[in-house]
């Protein structure tokens, strides 16, 4: 828990302080910014407390602020991979074609889990099932939509040299 805390006000600083190329990536890194600082100010309670967070504010209001944030994190995520990396200009080479398939991966990636992560805190049917098991369901789906703006992010910056231009 607290590894995740530091990582995110870690991400929030990043992204306060990236100016990206336009006015369209300063906005969506501010929008990362607050949401992923949303996430930290209010967490999702337990059982063993009634209020939590920044706010003190009861356990069951503070995990929907920290839904919400979450959701705007992870919306903004997928928006700034499958919107703003693509941009292509007229005669995009192949190896920005290349580029684009992976963002796209990893944008619809993103959503998809997302769209799984709603499906099952209105259904709580995963929780049922495989939190006794001890696998811990939400933690994994966040891996995954973590690691995929990561890895969008990587190629973005020009990591992996043979998809370079």
């Amino acid at each position: 828990c607290m590894i995740m805390i530091g990582l995110l006000c870690a991400t929030a600083i990043f992204f306060l302080t990236y100016k990206g190329y336009d006015w369209r990536d300063r906005m969506m890194s501010i929008i990362q910014a607050v949401s992923a600082l949303g996430v930290v100010a209010f967490p999702c309670g337990n059982s063993h407390v009634s209020t939590t967070g920044f706010f003190d504010l009861p356990c069951s209001v503070s995990s929907v602020f920290h839904c919400i944030s979450a959701g705007v994190l992870f919306t903004a995520f997928a928006v700034n991979i499958l919107w703003l990396f693509t941009q292509t200009g007229e005669n995009p080479t192949a190896e920005k074609q290349k580029r684009n398939i992976i963002y796209k991966v990893c944008g619809w990636t993103i959503i998809v889990t997302a769209l799984i992560q709603v499906a099952e805190i209105t259904t709580g049917l995963a929780s049922k099932v495989l939190e006794p098991k001890g696998i811990p369901y939400i933690a994994i789906n966040e891996f995954i939509m973590l690691m995929a703006f990561a890895f969008a992010w990587f190629v973005k910056g020009e990591l992996f040299k043979k998809l370079n231009d």
